[in-house]
């Protein structure tokens, strides 16, 4: 199957597809092709963000949710990135905390 190299939204949906399927290296790929192709996109770099969060990549996935200029956005749009943000915020505390039970 080709992808319409122009078309970022159904790149976007093809690399949530790729997550489901456990193909991420070529996920990665097309998702880092999307952001090449609309760099300053929000909704690529939300897209480039979950699925960064999808594969456990919390750092980079926080980073791109971070860059995002929020300026146009309203509350409602800003809601599941917010949520993405809370949880990369437990899993960061989590994963203190387990490191501080194996250096006790």
């Amino acid at each position: 199957m080709e992808l319409d190299s122009r078309d970022v939204y159904s790149r976007m949906l093809y690399v949530d597809c790729l997550d489901l399927l456990g193909r991420t290296e070529e996920a990665d790929r097309i998702s880092r092709g999307n952001l090449e192709l609309a760099p300053v996109n929000t909704n690529v770099r939300i897209s480039h963000a979950d699925h960064l969060l999808r594969q456990g990549r919390w750092e980079e996935a926080e980073a791109y949710y971070r860059s995002i200029n929020w300026v146009a956005w309203t509350i409602e749009d800003t809601a599941p990135v917010r949520d993405a943000l809370r949880f990369l915020e437990k899993q960061r505390t989590l994963e203190a905390g387990e490191e501080e039970s194996v250096t006790k």
